[in-house]
């Protein structure tokens, strides 16, 4: 397989490397779909809380030169559109205070090397945690 193959399917699989969201709190029937959930700093006036959400994705990427470690690790917005869509299917209709974290680490280590070729082999390793808060209008009926 050739290099450029290597990189792009490796590109493919951590771009779609799934990622896991849970809920935690009162469900109820949804309201909304998940592209109409709407993010706020804080919970507005005329909602309640209902409970909270998050999500993480992991996946190491693995080549001989990995230079946009962003465009690897860049999966905030996957993991917000994971936390609408599980919001939404608990009766949520927002998301607010919404957190993500990142932790990233390139192993470019002498002990990569590859023999072969004399290159240095690389491996980024992403994780993104994100958490958020649910609401819903707090005139609905339950």
């Amino acid at each position: 397989m050739s290099v450029v193959m290597h990189r792009t399917l490796a590109l493919v699989a951590a771009l779609f490397a799934p990622a896991c969201a849970d809920f935690d709190g009162e469900s109820f029937d949804p309201v909304v779909r998940g592209d109409e959930v709407e993010v706020h700093d804080e919970l507005p006036e005329g909602y309640r809380w209902i409970g909270g959400v998050d999500a993480e994705a992991e996946h190491t990427v693995d080549g001989d030169s990995v230079v946009e470690v962003d465009l690897w690790c860049d999966v905030d917005d996957r993991l917000l559109r994971r936390m609408k869509r599980v919001a939404a299917r608990n009766g949520g209709e927002l998301l607010f205070d919404v957190t993500c974290e990142h932790d990233r680490y390139l192993d470019d280590s002498e002990f990569a090397d590859d023999p072969d070729t004399w290159e240095i082999e690389t491996a980024l390793t992403c994780s993104t945690w994100c958490t958020a808060e649910v609401g819903r209008r707090a005139d609905r009926d339950d």
